[in-house]
């Protein structure tokens, strides 16, 4: 019976416009008859979806935007706010190129509020006792964008008497063969318009508390080591291995209630660093929330 109506329904969407009155029709004797005919969820539809660019539809209350009142979603929308502000006077370039339609914008702002909540989180809990001092480091860095909501998070946690400093690697230039898998080669030459001298004039006013670190990974860390002890961690290289190689590479230098951030985990053009990344965690004690924009995030113990 669910087979048959669940096929009837498909054929709504068949263009025979006689057809689909003879389905509209028989829906509504099903409805009469069969009180619980919700069920099978091929009646309804959401009544106005909010939907984003990252493979979601919802019809409940995002955790920005108007009308939102908690003391972190204001936060948020003042960040979220302030860079558009500087696109507009052309203080922070990179991204959108020409684009004026400053609404297309708020498409990323499930992505960016992770960002920014995970860094918010990590300065709150995650800070070295010795020198009261949060080390933030993001590998794959683009123009700074993410790392933009990461220090607006971070500066909104961290205690009066604390500071931070990130850590931003990123080759600032094309992808490679020698650090893609067979799957990824697709990806070949992508970010060759990137620019190291770009991002620094995106995040001029942290200068003071950043060093950049360009190379390729998993090379670089050779030549830098980067902080002994880290409270949050942002990885956003869409490859496998330079992913896995990060991890390995700064895992054991987070701190208690530390937090890392990966991007691509859920992206279903990444899938191999999805099993990378929980091949390695699975090893370390803490854990790990899939987040529905195909992030994770992973909280130590």
């Amino acid at each position: 019976m669910i087979h048959k109506l669940q096929k009837l329904t498909r054929a709504l969407f068949n263009p025979n416009r006689e057809l689909r009155l003879k389905i509209v029709t028989f829906q509504k004797i099903i409805r009469r008859n069969y009180k619980d005919i919700s069920r099978l969820g091929i009646m309804r539809k959401p009544k106005n979806p909010v939907t984003t660019k990252w493979g979601m539809v919802t019809r409940h209350q995002k955790p920005f935007g108007d009308g939102v009142n908690e003391i972190t979603a204001k936060q948020f929308d003042k960040a979220h706010t302030e860079l558009i502000d500087r696109h507009i006077r052309e203080t922070f370039k990179g991204y959108w190129g020409g684009e004026t339609d400053y609404s297309k914008f708020a498409d990323n702002n499930w992505r960016n509020y992770y960002v920014f909540w995970s860094a918010k989180l990590a300065a709150k809990f995650a800070m070295t006792s010795q020198t009261n001092l949060s080390n933030f480091v993001e590998v794959g860095v683009s123009f700074g964008m993410s790392f933009y909501y990461a220090i607006s998070g971070l500066t909104t946690g961290l205690r009066k008497d604390s500071n931070y400093a990130g850590y931003l690697y990123d080759s600032w230039g094309k992808m490679l063969p020698a650090h893609l898998s067979e799957r990824e080669m697709h990806q070949v030459g992508n970010y060759w318009f990137t620019s190291l001298a770009q991002t620094q004039i995106n995040l001029e006013e942290y200068r003071e508390n950043l060093h950049f670190v360009q190379g390729y990974v998993p090379e670089i860390f050779s030549e830098h080591l980067g902080p002994s002890e880290i409270s949050w961690l942002h990885i956003d290289l869409g490859a496998s291995v330079p992913t896995l190689r990060t991890l390995e590479h700064f895992v054991p230098k987070l701190l208690s209630h530390g937090v890392v951030l990966i991007d691509d985990y859920g992206n279903n053009h990444f899938k191999e660093i999805k099993v990378l990344a929980d091949n390695f965690l699975n090893d370390v004690e803490g854990i790990l929330l899939y987040l529905p924009t195909g992030q994770a995030i992973f909280i130590k113990h």
